[in-house]
């Protein structure tokens, strides 16, 4: 079964991939299909087990890069710009390190780049994200945490119903012990200012890695949503030249 892509824009156009967090889908880049799409080929995929893709089951970060590089490879030129943040991010990541050929630059956030550690801490906090997913009310009062747009909330508490709680385990089962790639020339990789700390933290091997660091300020984890403009400034700047949109702080200080 092959995964749901939305693609809008001029095919002769660079093409970006977007690639969703966990929980939710293809809407969450709204606004930046929209303020991207008069310049670049922009095409959103719902991951497996997730949004419309919630009958692809869910294996492994390596299956769902696989199934991402299809979509590139799909693309009018066969390659193509990616974007990822939380879960998309360490899709994007790993279809860097095993499909490079496919990829332009990357733009990353939200992501840790080091195991979580101690491992059994964490598997316990993410039980309890799965929980927490599962269930519309309390998925909510999550968006509201993340200062996520009131359409937007209703958006990920209807996609929360049909993300089944063993996609969720696997899916953090994968996250917790997740190691960057050690070369990521390509990457810029994120977090914003409220972000959790080990996120934050991880910037540091990231940079270590050969990646270009950033900060948002005053964003939390799903700031494409918080601040549409800068996120959307972010991609067409670092897709275009590799350069750091101005708005962004430097993440190596």
């Amino acid at each position: 079964m092959s995964l749901h892509v939305y693609a809008t824009g001029d095919k002769r156009d660079p093409a970006i991939v977007f690639l969703h967090g966990l929980g939710v889908s293809s809407w969450m880049w709204t606004q930046q299909v929209e303020q991207l799409s008069g310049r670049f080929f922009c095409v959103t995929v719902d991951l497996p087990g997730n949004g419309a893709s919630h009958g692809v089951p869910w294996r492994s970060f390596g299956d769902t890069a696989a199934a991402v590089a299809d979509v590139v490879a799909g693309t009018p030129s066969g390659r193509a710009h990616v974007v990822g943040l939380s879960l998309g991010g360490y899709v994007a990541l790993t279809l860097t390190a095993r499909h490079p050929e496919l990829v332009g630059n990357v733009v990353v956030s939200g992501v840790t780049a080091t195991p979580m550690t101690p491992a059994w801490s964490y598997r316990l906090a993410t039980r309890a994200g799965a929980v927490i997913m599962r269930r519309p009310t309390l998925c909510r009062a999550y968006g509201v945490a993340l200062r996520m747009p009131s359409d937007a909330r209703a958006a990920m508490a209807a996609d929360a119903r049909v993300l089944s709680a063993a996609t969720t385990r696997r899916i953090y089962d994968e996250i917790v012990p997740f190691r960057a790639p050690s070369r990521l020339e390509r990457v810029l990789a994120v977090a914003a200012s409220h972000d959790a700390a080990l996120i934050r933290r991880g910037l540091n091997a990231f940079a270590a890695a050969g990646a270009t660091v950033a900060v948002a300020p005053n964003a939390h984890h799903a700031w494409n949503a918080e601040h549409p403009d800068l996120f959307s400034d972010m991609v067409a700047a670092w897709v275009t030249d590799r350069t750091v949109a101005p708005g962004l702080a430097d993440g190596s200080a």
